[in-house]
């Protein structure tokens, strides 16, 4: 049977009665701006295109979701799964203004790794020092990392999109996979990083001189 799209009326509507469950929907293009979803189950569902604007998705699975292209300006996402979700040009996290939410130390994000956290999502990070730490995987979304230090650093497949890198230093980093679209890296150090596969787009922010292709990034729009 043909996965049939569902309506924005229609998802909050279920959501209102008790129900959770929406694993593989299609929502393609969904218009869901402001919805309060928490704990929803979005499991393998394709929501590329959709509008999450400022939705609270606190405590949802978005697990193996397709979330190419989706709108998440503003949008709650403290608990999310979003383990093997398609984040492909997801590029509308916007640069928070500091001061964001109350800074962690250093420590307590490392604590909260090895725990098993990887969304880390609009924190004040500037002058943060990551050198040599294995951050696989890490999500700093729309934080504010200027001048921090992630030399040496492990940061395949982490996502910096939308994040404020400026005068920060990825230098000899593993960036593999890493996704920075959107990001603002002026002024960041990337000498000597390995970028194969490092995904940017029309908002990644460089240096003039930098050509972001040379060493293996590539544009995903």
């Amino acid at each position: 049977m043909k996965n049939l799209p569902l309506s924005a009326m229609e998802v909050l509507a279920r959501y209102r009665r008790g129900d959770r469950q929406f694993m593989g929907a299609n929502l393609t293009g969904i218009n869901l701006e402001g919805a309060d979803l928490r704990g929803v189950n979005l499991q393998g569902a394709n929501l590329s295109q959709a509008n999450l604007a400022h939705a609270n998705l606190e405590g949802a699975n978005l697990s193996a979701a397709n979330l190419d292209q989706a709108n998440v300006v503003g949008a709650h996402l403290r608990g999310a799964n979003l383990e093997n979700a398609l984040l492909g040009t997801i590029i509308r996290y916007p640069l928070p203004p500091a001061p964001l939410t109350p800074p962690l130390t250093v420590a307590e994000i490392l604590q909260q790794y090895q725990r098993g956290v990887r969304q880390f999502h609009g924190l004040d990070l500037s002058q943060f020092d990551f050198e040599g730490e294995d951050l696989s995987g890490i999500d700093f979304a729309g934080c504010c990392l200027e001048g921090s230090n992630f030399k040496l650093a492990i940061l395949r497949g982490a996502n910096f999109a939308g994040a404020n890198l400026r005068s920060a230093s990825l230098a000899m980093a593993d960036l593999q996979q890493a996704n920075f679209a959107g990001a603002d890296l002026r002024g960041c150090s990337l000498k000597g990083a390995d970028r194969r596969g490092a995904r940017y787009d029309g908002k990644t922010q460089f240096d003039l001189d930098f050509d972001p292709k040379k060493g293996g990034m590539r544009q995903v729009n």
